[in-house]
């Protein structure tokens, strides 16, 4: 991934100034406010860098360009702008840690389950699967993204 483009996504995620979502890029509430995916936080920096637009319908927004556009995952644009190669996404973003690296929680004993992906038992982790699933928060994203991407 590129290195300018990854710092300031995890600085972003760190920042406090996107509210954590779960299920969609970006949605708005029900008080109308946005919430992000941590995929979405990326997706805004490259609608801000004019590489794919933006749609707003039934509470959530599109991002892409002419060829593709989504609302629940990664454009392709988006991670060839980014850098981030083949082997490390299918749109998913699946990060892949090297084997024998220890949990990030510091838990050996709990390695099988921590579920960051940090672990020997669980040698790939979705960023989707951390937002939405695990309901991970965004500064333990950012430390995955900030290791392994």
């Amino acid at each position: 991934m590129k290195q300018e483009i990854r710092d300031e996504w995890v600085r972003r995620l760190r920042s406090g100034d996107y509210k954590q979502g779960h299920g969609v890029l970006v949605r708005k509430n029900r008080k109308g406010n946005k919430e992000y995916c941590c995929l979405g936080v990326l997706c805004v920096m490259a609608v801000e860098a004019g590489i794919v637009t933006s749609r707003f319908e039934d509470n959530s927004y599109f991002y892409g360009d002419q060829n593709e556009e989504s609302s629940t995952h990664l454009p392709e644009v988006v991670q060839k702008w980014a850098g981030i190669s083949e082997e490390k996404i299918d749109r998913f973003v699946y990060v892949h840690v090297p084997e024998g690296t220890v949990c990030p929680n510091n838990k050996p004993e709990e390695a099988d389950s921590c579920g960051y992906g940090d672990c020997v038992v669980c040698r790939e982790v979705s960023l989707i699967d951390l937002n939405d699933s695990q309901h991970a928060p965004f500064s333990k994203i950012a430390d995955v993204i900030e290791k392994w991407l």
